[in-house]
């Protein structure tokens, strides 16, 4: 079975990555800072879905974190950060 950690999956393009991986027979790793919205995945879908807290600012730790989810998950065959902040800008036009 594959394997699959997705960063930035609790809301977003990584949520949506997240369930089509468990769809598609992945066992996957969901990682986000939210872990409420991570858990609430687990509710949603049927599948092998494991939940890891990771805030992908502190890089340091973030590297620790995922290193020991990976060992965690006896390795895995896809990683996806999709983590990110944004700011609106209200000068575009």
């Amino acid at each position: 079975m594959k394997k699959a950690i997705v960063i930035g999956a609790s809301s977003g393009i990584g949520r949506e990555l997240a369930k089509i991986l468990v769809v598609n027979g992945y066992v996957v790793g969901v990682m986000a800072r939210r872990v409420n919205l991570l858990n609430s995945i687990r509710n949603e879908i049927k599948g092998k879905i494991l939940v890891q807290k990771i805030d992908a600012t502190d890089t340091e730790k973030a590297m620790e974190t995922l290193k020991n989810f990976i060992q965690e998950m006896n390795g895995v065959d896809l990683i996806v950060i999709s983590a990110g902040t944004g700011d609106v800008n209200d000068n575009l036009e």
